[in-house]
């Protein structure tokens, strides 16, 4: 079975979205006393994360690109898998896109960094061709 260029960088795409959700997992598993429930110990999680005023800047930065990041790179997934590049614009967009979530994983995870950039790679060698 033999994959085009979009539907091969968006399977890329797609992949390098695995880590950074899994990371998501691997952090929101609740391991809890018996008086917590789970739901309650992702709350706290969250709430230190996001709302207190112990964690710095430079954390919640990154707990935040965390987050941006899957979705990021599922959004690129989906568009390049059903829609593609069609249009110059759609072609630069694509390709900004593709460095930014590579740029992004570099700095929140690098073995993601790893599938952006060759999805980002196939997706411009498709629009250049």
């Amino acid at each position: 079975m033999k994959f085009s260029q979009n539907k091969f960088a968006s399977l890329l795409y797609g992949c390098g979205a695995l880590v950074p959700a899994s990371m998501w997992i691997i952090l929101l598993t609740p391991t809890y006393p018996s008086s917590h429930t789970g739901l309650q110990q992702i709350a706290s999680f969250l709430h230190y994360v996001f709302l207190d005023p112990e964690p710095t800047a430079v954390m919640r930065v990154f707990y935040v690109f965390l987050a941006f990041l899957p979705l990021l790179l599922v959004a690129l997934s989906v568009w390049t898998w059903y829609r593609g590049a069609s249009t110059n614009s759609g072609k630069v967009c694509q390709i900004a896109l593709g460095v930014l979530a590579t740029v992004v994983a570099v700095i929140v995870c690098w073995p993601a960094a790893i599938p952006a950039a060759l999805g980002t790679y196939y997706g411009a060698k498709r629009s250049a061709a």
